[in-house]
Order: structure tokens, then C-alpha cells, then sequence
């Protein structure tokens, strides 16, 4: 099969072209997802962050900076606030539509002096369903719309593209943008791994992410995964290869000059208890070669796990220490 890559990388990035019908009032979809392309790419499960003008709701501060509203129940509501979303397919036997649960909604003002409604942008975090279909006979993509609503009424529509996974190691600038982004991996007993508390050789840590598409069973959309966790199938054919080298970014092993030893992940599937969250269990190799030590500056990571997908990829920067 044919590889597509794309890499992701910040949390929140604006895409530049977007696909609209016109002559539809309402909200219109600015940008949305992490992936520095031109299309929203969408997978089953996939939990992305759309950008949103137009919105006449003001949400209400839940703090001196933020005004955010965050679902209060699950399975996840199908509405916040009035604003909803949702996703039309084009199949062989017609067209179907599936009700796009919300996570969040939170709102920047990008005026300086004014708090009308036309100076908000909002985010809006949803999850993909996993019902999302992938193929529509020999094409390889069902044709798909996202529609945002407010109160009742549909904005202008736009084209994503469905795709098999969507891999986004999470960082800790998801929660927050305005920080500095710090990829989610942590030690088995649940500690972040950091500059002050390294990865050491042999040990097997865990990479949250999102994106990784569809599992066995499948899990229900807008629900917490249950226990055991379901797992990603043996066909997505996900692979793990470690790059020691100071502050190195996601590279695709497929595309590869010198492509390195690919690893089979000791798990990858969905976290039990949570929603749409998918963890890649793997272990770092027990020799590691010579690397400057993470020092809070210059040397942000030193090892960077790098993740490919059947159709993405991405990587967690991370320290790592030699045995002494």
C-alpha cells in the first residue's frame, strides 16, 4: 500500500486553504487540527481542535483570561452552549450523518478595546466518530462535510479529508496553548518524564496520543473506553524507531535516507477510562548511545520516539540518561 505521510506539530495550527459552500450565513470553520497542511484531516476517534468565526455566543469567563465551557457528562453532550457540530458523508447507498460530540469551547477576544461577538474565535474540541467511513467503493475516501450549527442554525460547510489514523503525540500545550509545549510521556508509575526525572535505558514508557484510529472492539464515540482497553488492530501496522540526537524533530522512517530498526509497540490502543485517548507503550532501547544530557536549555530532549501510522507519523521528544 501506498504511504501518505504528513507530520503533526503544535497543538492549535491555523490551515491555510479551506474548501466552503457559499451563500450559507452563520459560523464559518477558520483552520483546525496539528497538522501544517492545507486540509483537516480526520480519523475514526480522532479528537481535533476546529477554529471557529462568526459565532454570535459569548461564553461567560471562567477566569480572568478564559472563557471556555467544558462538557459536564458522559458520553459526551452533542451540544455546548447551542453550538453543535456535524459530520455528512457521501456513501454508495446515500448519505449519512453522524451527531459530533464536543469536549470544550473556548473563546480568545483579537480585539484589544471590544468584546462583540465578531472579535471571538472559538475553539472548539471535538471527537471524530468512529463511525466516520474511510473508502466509498474504489475511491480511496469517502467524500465528507463538517457543518458547525449555532442555536438551530447551519453555517458554512467544509471538506475534510477521512483518513485511516491522524497521529498527534499529545503535549502539554493541548490543555493550554499559551505554554510551552512539552510532549505527554511518562514513567509506568504515571510520572512525567522531564528533564529532572529522565527515561532510562530498558525502560518502557508510555506516549499518549491522539488519532490513532479505529479499534478492536470498537469503542463508542463520545464514551469513556472501557477495560480491558480496546486495542489498535495488527493491520494498522504501527511502528516505533528512536532517534538519539539532541532536540531532534518527528521524522518518517518510511521516507528515511537510512531507515533505522523498527520496533512493534508493546500496546498501542485506548486508554481505559477516558475519551478517544490512546496510549503507545514501547520500550527504549537498553544501550544508549552517547548524547548530551538535557540541561533546561540547549538540550531540550535528547531521544525522540517516533511514531508512524499507516498514513501518519509523529514523535515524542523526550531525556533520556545512560546507565552509569
Amino acid at each position: 500500500m501506498q504511504q501518505i505521510m504528513y507530520r503533526s506539530g503544535p497543538a492549535l495550527v491555523m490551515f491555510a486553504a479551506v474548501e466552503m459552500l457559499f451563500g450559507q450565513n452563520g459560523p464559518t470553520l477558520a483552520g483546525g487540527g496539528y497538522f501544517r497542511v492545507s486540509t483537516l484531516l480526520i480519523a475514526p476517534g480522532q479528537i481535533v481542535t476546529l477554529h471557529v468565526d462568526g459565532l454570535q455566543t459569548v461564553l461567560p469567563y471562567q477566569n480572568t483570561q478564559l472563557r471556555s465551557q467544558q462538557a459536564a457528562t458522559v458520553p459526551l453532550p452533542k451540544s455546548i452552549a447551542g453550538i453543535s457540530v456535524m459530520l455528512v458523508q457521501q456513501t454508495i447507498t446515500g448519505d449519512i450523518s453522524f451527531d459530533v460530540p464536543l469536549l470544550s469551547i473556548l473563546q480568545k477576544n483579537m480585539c484589544p478595546n471590544s468584546s462583540s461577538p465578531a472579535c471571538f474565535t472559538s475553539f472548539l474540541t471535538v471527537q471524530i466518530p468512529y463511525e466516520l467511513q474511510i473508502k466509498n467503493g474504489s475511491s480511496p475516501y469517502a467524500p465528507s462535510e463538517l457543518v458547525i450549527s449555532e442555536n438551530g442554525t447551519a453555517g458554512q460547510s467544509f471538506s475534510p479529508q477521512p483518513d485511516y489514523d491522524a497521529v498527534h503525540v499529545l503535549s502539554t500545550c493541548d490543555a493550554n496553548p499559551i505554554v510551552a509545549c512539552r510532549p505527554i510521556v511518562t514513567h509506568a508509575d504515571g510520572s512525567l518524564i522531564s528533564a529532572d526525572s529522565p527515561a532510562g535505558p530498558g525502560e518502557v514508557v508510555v506516549i499518549y496520543a491522539w488519532g490513532l484510529g479505529r479499534t478492536t472492539p470498537q469503542a463508542k464515540t463520545g464514551d469513556v473506553s472501557q477495560t480491558p482497553a480496546p486495542i489498535i488492530p495488527a493491520n494498522a501496522n504501527y511502528r516505533t524507531w528512536f532517534a538519539f540526537e539532541p532536540n531532534a524533530p518527528p521524522a518518517n522512517a518510511y521516507i528515511s535516507v537510512t531507515p533505522p530498526v523498527l520496533v512493534v509497540p508493546l500496546f498501542a490502543g485506548l486508554t481505559s477510562g477516558q475519551v478517544g485517548l490512546y496510549q503507545i507503550n514501547t520500550q527504549i532501547p537498553a544501550v544508549v548511545p552517547s548524547v548530551p544530557s538535557c540541561d533546561h536549555n540547549r538540550v531540550r530532549s535528547n531521544l525522540t520516539i517516533n511514531i508512524a501510522g499507516v498514513s501518519s507519523f509523529d514523535g515524542a521528544a523526550i531525556c533520556v540518561q545512560r546507565r552509569q
